[in-house]
């Protein structure tokens, strides 16, 4: 009788449980894993939504997506995004009603979209050209106080006008900030590019736009100064804002002559 080999229960259990690592073997160094190279990333355009029925006023929607076309653009002005579209509703109107006058009675120009035109600059740094690409879709933009409708900063952005009415704009001053109206000349009725960014317009109607020179009303016994100068009605193609008359001076007093009209949008940039 043949005497069998004693085992030790620990090398009874490996050998039922794990019976396949005897045989366990190495992959062939071609079979290893290894990491790739992916493409280079295409980042998403961001999609804003302008609501025709929102209230004038930079903090009218939510923070993501929607609200109000002031709204939207502040949305965009922050934006690390480089390619943005903005897109109105179709045939809708977009009333401007935000005015520039301070509680304290004055009315400097704004340049922070939050009072008077919309304001398009790029806040957030991004080191591409940001592209802005406002899709009318046939609505109109109207401007209903007193200041232009657009005010491009810089040349760190692009600006894309597609199938959209820009109207009722009455620029009063320069575009700089802080300067009261008619204190300097007036630039841009419809559209100020003051950095000499790049513009495309594809079926724009510019329209009702005015770069409007006055001079500040005279003392008693005074002669009238010349008025300022309007640059630019935003009517592509027409005759420029005409200046207004100087104010007519109090009795012995006579009024200045106004400052003159031009041509066309203002535009620093390049049209496409």
């Amino acid at each position: 009788m043949t005497r069998r080999k004693s085992v030790l229960w620990t090398e009874a259990l490996k050998q039922v449980f794990s019976p396949y690592r005897k045989n366990l073997k190495r992959l062939p160094v071609s079979q290893h894993l290894a990491l790739e190279r992916l493409d280079d990333r295409i980042v998403p355009a961001l999609l804003l939504n302008a609501l025709p029925g929102a209230a004038d006023d930079i903090t009218s929607g939510n923070s993501i997506d929607s609200g109000s076309l002031r709204h939207v653009i502040g949305i965009a002005n922050a934006s690390s995004q480089s390619d943005i579209f903005i897109q109105l509703s179709q045939g809708s109107s977009y009333n401007l009603s935000k005015t520039n006058t301070l509680p304290e009675g004055i009315s400097p120009q704004e340049n922070d979209n939050v009072r008077g035109d919309l304001d398009i600059r790029d806040n957030a740094g991004v080191t591409a050209i940001k592209r802005y690409t406002i899709v009318g879709n046939g609505a109109t933009i109207n401007q209903s106080v007193l200041d232009r409708v657009f005010h491009i900063h810089g040349n760190d952005v692009q600006v894309i006008f597609q199938n959209v009415t820009i109207s009722g704009g009455t620029a009063v001053d320069d575009g700089v900030g802080g300067v009261v109206p008619y204190t300097s000349d007036s630039h841009g009725g419809a559209i100020l590019n003051s950095g000499g960014a790049n513009m495309t317009f594809t079926n724009v109607v510019l329209s009702n736009n005015r770069a409007q020179g006055t001079p500040v009303p005279i003392s008693p016994a005074a002669t009238g100064t010349q008025g300022t100068n309007g640059f630019g009605n935003g009517n592509t193609g027409t005759a420029g804002g005409v200046g207004a008359s100087g104010g007519v001076g109090q009795p012995g007093g006579t009024g200045g002559s106004g400052g003159n009209g031009s041509a066309g949008f203002v535009n620093t940039g390049t049209t496409g």
